[in-house]
């Protein structure tokens, strides 16, 4: 059976959201009341779902979960139960979305440790 390659998520006491890679260094992803940039995919975008957002979480949760609390459209703060029934965001497309950003953040840190 192939090594998966499936990272793990928690968000520490003061908020910070941790990520790390099997068999990787955690990596600090970002703070929960600056919260996370994501970006819908396409077919969300074609439905007029503002891009980028800023998804801001709190600590909770099991490995693998993120407690989220509200979702930033530029100027705009909405509680994360609004914007997923005013964009028809259900909770699996919202966690594809943060699942990529933190892939992204992670790719971003392995490449740091390269070019170190």
């Amino acid at each position: 059976m192939p090594k998966t390659e499936n990272h793990f998520i928690s968000v520490s006491r003061n908020g910070v959201l941790v990520a790390r890679r099997k068999g990787r260094a955690p990596v600090a992803v970002a703070e929960g009341a600056i919260g996370i940039e994501i970006a819908p995919d396409s077919e969300s975008a074609a439905r007029c779902v503002p891009s980028p957002l800023r998804i801001r979480f709190r600590h909770g949760g099991n490995n693998r979960e993120l407690c989220v609390t509200d979702v930033v459209l530029g100027a705009e703060v909405l509680d994360v139960t609004a914007f997923q029934q005013r964009f028809s965001v259900p909770d699996e497309v919202l966690g594809s979305w943060i699942r990529t950003a933190v892939e992204v953040a992670l790719d971003r840190a392995e490449m740091g440790r390269q070019h170190s």
